[in-house]
């Protein structure tokens, strides 16, 4: 046994579970808002279709840790019944240093106060409440959905991301090994970054989503040339990549002036990025769609594309592709998080690099690639994701929790 692994073991034996019972208690990194009438609602589609809606189908007393902020009108999608425990607000890096002490304060006191906690990794709560936990030497339970190092090395927060980067990586490896069980979204790709402590409960699984209606009979099965492309994702910040696809849109301007680009998602980049759009000749070929919170909008506009791109810096395993896939939408990504696991390595491209990506794109609107072929391929890859998939593996880790939580598991 190495020493990493054998003080993984040490910590996880050592922790004792809460002297009384109390709730079980999900910390979300999701920013909700009040509703002006005692309760909360969430600001898109994400947050408020969020993993803990399996916690309360199959759980008792579950209660959801959020930050919740004052009255936002853009705000207004409901998040389903469940008690919230309001944490302090706070909205990026500058919001969190100047009120770290009140969030700190928060976690540590909604963490005494649980049975058991289940933070998402990487996040601030998450980080905050399971160093916490695991100084404490209290169960805790860990949903790893991303890789912080990838995050910060993509420039989201500038230059000192890159400085920061091995520091988070570290700590993220120290809070995964002591958790009592650990769920990751990708089959693998997480898993070797940040394995869980030997005797960890471990499970594998997708936290997206989907419905039947969410997937189409079969691909497409006719040969059709490719000519609107589609990106979906949030404008908050960069690490989506739609900078990188307008620039590509634009290489590819000349050579293929009928390429029309739909981008849908919002926030504080957005301006930018229209003015990117203006700045490289090609606003009038970008359509910025805004935020879509309809399901049956959103399927509507994937099926009108030709074509899915997601040219991410950093993911997590990503709703939207998935969505794509599900679909029959041909698709091309980028190498990063759970992407590759997703796409065959001939449709993915480095990020950060407009060239390649206008090249993959290219292929497709030359007729280079078979559009069928492709369709067919994402396509079968999707069906894994269907609820009924979905269902057996998370039923298999809720029972997991409910053992870390004393709580006797259904037969």
């Amino acid at each position: 046994m190495t020493r990493a692994n054998e003080t993984s073991v040490r910590a996880h034996a050592l922790r004792t579970p809460p002297s009384a019972p109390g709730p079980i208690r999900i910390f979300t990194e999701a920013r909700l808002y009040d509703d002006g009438a005692g309760g909360v609602v969430a600001l898109d589609r994400a947050s408020s279709s969020g993993a803990w809606t399996s916690y309360v189908a199959h759980l008792e007393a579950v209660q959801l840790a959020a930050r919740v902020g004052p009255a936002n009108p853009r705000a207004h999608l409901p998040i389903g019944e469940i008690p919230i425990y309001r944490l302090p607000f706070f909205q990026g890096p500058r919001q969190l240093i100047s009120r770290l002490p009140q969030v700190i304060k928060a976690v540590a006191s909604s963490t005494s106060e649980a049975r058991l906690c289940i933070f998402v990794l990487p996040g601030p709560l998450g980080s905050i409440g399971a160093a916490w936990c695991r100084v404490r030497r209290r169960r805790y339970a860990v949903e790893v959905i991303g890789d912080p190092v990838q995050v910060l090395r993509s420039g989201v927060i500038g230059p000192v991301g890159s400085h920061l980067a091995p520091v988070c990586g570290r700590l993220m490896t120290w809070l995964v090994g002591g958790a009592g069980a650990a769920h990751y979204v990708t089959e693998e790709t997480l898993q070797r970054l940040y394995p869980p402590a030997r005797h960890a409960h471990q499970h594998a699984f997708s936290n997206v989503d989907l419905s039947d209606t969410d997937f189409t009979p079969g691909p497409r099965r006719t040969p059709f040339p490719v000519r609107e492309l589609i990106a979906v994702g949030t404008q908050d910040q960069l690490y989506k990549g739609h900078d990188d696809l307008i620039r590509a849109v634009a290489l590819l301007s000349a050579t293929h002036p009928d390429l029309r680009l739909t981008l849908v998602g919002d926030g504080r980049h957005s301006a930018e990025l229209r003015a990117l759009a203006v700045a490289s000749g090609i606003a009038d070929r970008v359509t910025f769609r805004g935020r879509v919170d309809s399901r049956e909008e959103l399927r509507r506009l994937l099926g009108r594309a030709d074509l899915f791109c997601m040219p991410s810096r950093t993911e997590g395993l990503p709703r939207a592709l998935i969505e794509a896939m599900a679909r029959g939408v041909p698709c091309i990504g980028t190498t990063v998080g759970g992407i590759p696991e997703l796409l065959p390595a001939d449709l993915c491209v480095p990020p950060n690099d407009p060239v390649a990506l206008a090249s993959a794109m290219a292929d497709f609107a030359e007729g280079t690639r078979d559009v069928t072929e492709v369709s067919r391929i994402l396509w079968e890859r999707a069906q894994r994701f269907r609820p009924d998939q979905q269902a057996r593996r998370r039923e298999q880790w809720l029972a997991s929790v409910r053992r870390l939580a004393g709580l006797p598991v259904p037969r």
